[in-house]
């Protein structure tokens, strides 16, 4: 009986060393494909500005001062409030339902 279970055992062994290999194999290809689109920038769909996958993007919100990205980002809060305020207005409307 000793034998078999070293068998298994090895076996089993074997198995896990060659999903570990091809999981190791799988890592390194997303980390060449995310390293190749990291530089990609795309053009964001207003203001102009660029949207950049990387630490550049972390690094600019360190050195801006506070109330530059306040005034870049009142306008879509602006936006947001004043929807859900006519939001609360329809389900206001709508309560007696």
């Amino acid at each position: 009986m000793a034998p078999k279970k070293n068998d298994e055992s090895s076996s089993v062994l074997r198995e896990l060393k060659d999903t570990i290999q091809s999981q190791a194999a799988e890592i390194n290809k997303l980390k060449k494909a995310l390293g190749s689109t990291a530089k990609v920038k795309k053009a964001a769909p207003s203001g102009g500005h660029a949207v950049s996958v990387g630490s550049e993007d972390i690094l600019d919100y360190k050195i801006k001062p506070f109330y530059t990205i306040a005034y870049e980002r009142v306008w879509w809060l602006a936006v947001f409030l004043a929807s859900l305020s006519f939001t609360a207005l329809i389900m206001n409307g709508f309560e007696h339902t």
